[in-house]
C-alpha cells in the first residue's frame, strides 16, 4: 500500500510539472486573453484622398483597420475647394469597413491645395473630425501615350 500510495504521489507530481511547463509555453507570452489567443485591438482609421485633377475627380476613402465583421462604418466629408465647400456622403465599398465617394472636380477649379474635413461615425458613435489635405492638379494629358 504505501509503494503505490508514493508511485501516485510521484505521477502526480510529474503531471504538474509537465502541465505546468505546457501551460507556461503557451500563456504567459503577452497575449491577451481575445479571440485566438490575441488581445482585441482597437479600431483604426484611415482617411486618404487622391490628388484632384481639374476636370476630373478626387477619391476619397476610409478605412477601419482591426473593426469586427459586423461594423457599421458611415462618413460624410466636406472638401474646401477655393470655389467653395463640397459635402459629401461616402458609400459602402464592397463590405462594412471601407467606404468611399468621388468628388467632381470643375475644369475651371484653382490650381493648389485643398483640405477635406471628414467625420466618420462607428457603430452609431461620433469619431473626431479627420482632416486631410490634398492638392488640385493640372490633368496628365499624356495618359494614353506609349
Amino acid at each position: 500500500m504505501r509503494r503505490s500510495s508514493l508511485v501516485a504521489i510521484i505521477a502526480l507530481l510529474l503531471l504538474a510539472v509537465a502541465g505546468g511547463s505546457v501551460a507556461t509555453a503557451h500563456g504567459g507570452h503577452g497575449h491577451g486573453r481575445g479571440r485566438g489567443g490575441h488581445e482585441q485591438r482597437q479600431t483604426e482609421l484611415r482617411v486618404r484622398a487622391s490628388k484632384a485633377e481639374q476636370g476630373g475627380t478626387l477619391q476619397i476613402r476610409v478605412k477601419a483597420h482591426h473593426a469586427s465583421r459586423d461594423t457599421v462604418l458611415t462618413a460624410q466629408a466636406v472638401v474646401h475647394f477655393a470655389s467653395g465647400d463640397v459635402t459629401v456622403d461616402l458609400a459602402a465599398n464592397g463590405h462594412g469597413r471601407c467606404v468611399r465617394a468621388e468628388v467632381p472636380v470643375a475644369v475651371d477649379e484653382a490650381l493648389g491645395p485643398i483640405t477635406i474635413d471628414v467625420t466618420v461615425t462607428i457603430d452609431g458613435v461620433v469619431q473626431p473630425v479627420v482632416t486631410v489635405s490634398s492638392e488640385v492638379v493640372v490633368p496628365d494629358l499624356d495618359e494614353d501615350d506609349d
